[in-house]
């Protein structure tokens, strides 16, 4: 225990081992010797181990705060994997331990290593049914009579290991997504994966991460995102993913099962897409939803759904002329606002609440008002500044903004018509009408549907 060192709010799951080998007895040279090792295991506060953690340690681990790991993780800064010829010819168990130098794991980190070699175990040797982690490995490995064999599953893992980490770990949401036009096939990419990521339908992530070792080079350790078959499939996952999302697809078989068939089968995702188009002719596609359907869907989105749902149609739409970086910054803003009473009621003060039918009317008029406040149509991406200069202010302020401010004028929807849908809203809706109501939200919702519906139809 003394060279073990635990701070404060550290917890362990079941069945977990620390251990820091102060002495090793090995063969060396043929002779029994007893290593003489300095470990030193220092973990710091407030971290959460799972359960079967092993943290093994002769030379020095060093754990910050507030690190979480899953099951059945292994850290370590030491083997017995001299490859020599007459280290591989002693028992494994009486090598003499070895460690490359000191393992150090920063702050605030949450590894991955058990959803990493999940998603392996799916992509490598699942069938029919998820596989048991915990054996997985433990059996393919016993199956494998050769240790260049072995060698080869480390290597391939290995290249998972740096794929997920680059690829998928490491993806910044917010990132210019046209910054660099040449690399355009890039987007692609990107897109689908804010897709999967906001859709929080990550168990697509195997299925990702597949597609990106066929396309991965070994000597570069980097894959091929712009080839033209790989960004043909990436607007297939991306297809798939939005259809589960919008239409709330439901599968008999779960999700995981989908995708593991989605693995295995030769054609990939489309061999869902296939089963979609088919059975749509047959009207009996669970993959399908009517137009009507789609657009009763649109009407009561989570915010989180609505705003990737805008913003893709807003990258489909790109102007590149009008050198705009597009981001995913940009805040939901409800054109007729939530609370609108203060400067959207005054249709509503004006009816009458004097009988019991008038009363009836009044809170009629107020329900659908709060109804057509969540479709779609009522909705636009802006930046964060001008939402909270606007607020709820009325219709007209929030087309040309509040100039009756003595020192800065508060921009409108107007001063950023760079953006599609904001400039689409300004000059296909208020400039023609100089209103906003419940009838407009309707026809609006109906267009972005449209749009919508396009996004996710199968070819």
């Amino acid at each position: 225990e003394k060279y073990i060192h635990i701070g404060d709010g550290t917890s362990f799951g079941d069945g977990v081992y620390l251990t820091a080998w102060e002495k090793f007895v090995c063969i060396i040279d043929g002779k029994n010797i007893e290593q003489e090792l300095s470990p030193c295991i220092m973990i710091g506060r407030n971290c959460c181990f799972g359960a079967h953690n092993h943290i093994t340690c002769t030379n020095s681990v060093i754990i910050g705060d507030n690190v979480r790991t899953g099951k059945w993780i292994t850290i370590t800064d030491n083997s017995h994997a001299r490859t020599d010829n007459e280290t591989l010819h002693i028992e494994p168990i009486k090598r003499p331990v070895h460690s490359k130098g000191p393992v150090k794991i920063g702050n605030n980190v949450w590894t991955q290593i058990e959803h990493l070699m999940y998603f392996i175990s799916m992509i490598e040797w699942s069938n029919d049914k998820p596989l048991q982690l915990e054996s997985v490995y433990t059996n393919e490995i016993k199956r494998i009579d050769e240790e260049d064999g072995v060698q080869q599953l480390a290597k391939k893992i290995k290249d998972y290991a740096i794929i997920y980490k680059k690829y998928i770990m490491e993806f910044d949401e917010k990132q210019p997504l046209f910054a660099n036009v040449k690399l355009k096939n890039k987007i692609y990419y990107y897109r689908t994966l804010l897709v999967i990521n906001k859709c929080d339908l990550k168990m697509m992530y195997p299925y990702l991460l597949k597609l990106l070792y066929d396309y991965y080079d070994n000597e570069s350790e980097e894959c091929d995102i712009e080839n033209e078959s790989f960004v043909s499939e990436m607007q297939k996952v991306t297809k798939f993913v939005l259809r589960n999302s919008v239409c709330d697809m439901k599968y008999s078989n779960g999700i995981t099962r989908t995708v593991i068939n989605i693995i295995n089968d030769i054609n990939g995702i489309s061999s869902v897409m296939l089963d979609a188009k088919n059975e749509r002719e047959t009207k009996k596609s669970k993959y399908d939803m009517s137009k009507n359907e789609l657009e009763a869907n649109l009407k009561n989105l989570h915010t989180n759904l609505a705003t990737l749902l805008l913003f893709l149609i807003e990258l489909d739409n790109y102007d590149s002329a009008k050198d705009i970086n597009m981001t995913y910054t940009y805040e939901l803003e409800h054109i007729m606002p939530i609370k609108w009473e203060k400067y959207w009621g005054k249709e509503y003060n004006s009816l009458d609440d004097k009988t019991e039918d008038d009363k009836i009317k009044k809170e009629t008029f107020a329900r659908r008002r709060d109804e057509h406040i969540k479709y779609i149509g009522n909705m636009l991406l802006i930046r964060k500044s001008l939402n909270s200069s606007i607020k709820n202010r009325e219709i007209e302020t929030k087309i040309n903004g509040d100039e009756k401010r003595s020192k800065n004028k508060h921009k409108g929807y107007r001063d950023c018509c760079a953006m599609y849908l904001v400039n689409d809203f300004v000059v296909n809706y208020y400039d023609k009408n100089q209103t906003w109501n419940e009838e407009e939200i309707e026809s609006r919702t109906t267009k972005l549907a449209s749009m919508i519906r396009k996004m996710c139809e199968w070819e």
